[in-house]
């Protein structure tokens, strides 16, 4: 429950190879790829948020994982293939146990 968990590695289309089963686009990093805001607690707080995060099932119920285009001037040619990236990478490290995504309207 909570918390960053184990990250196996595992990339959308995995299954399929990139540049015969679909056109592969260079996507945008998962982590690191805008600075992290960090909430300011004090040590309560941020020890009461840890142990609800360890504890709990968090589950977001708007959040959006997909990846997208390195180049946005791409993205209507990557949503065109049919085949858009999830951040698996990023959802790990992100603390939640389920997201909710409506996975662009069934075309991811």
């Amino acid at each position: 429950m909570g918390g960053a968990k184990q990250y196996d590695g595992y990339r959308s289309f995995d299954y399929l190879e990139a540049g015969t089963d679909y056109r592969a686009f260079a996507l945008a990093p998962q982590i690191g790829r805008v600075e992290p805001f960090v909430l300011p607690l004090d040590d309560a707080q941020d020890a009461r948020a840890r142990e609800v995060l360890t504890t709990s099932i968090a589950v977001s119920l708007h959040d959006h994982c997909g990846i997208m285009p390195s180049d946005l001037s791409e993205n209507d040619a990557y949503v065109r293939e049919g085949r858009e990236h999830y951040g698996y990478e990023g959802l790990a490290v992100s603390g939640l146990d389920a997201v909710f995504e409506n996975m662009m309207d069934g075309t991811a």
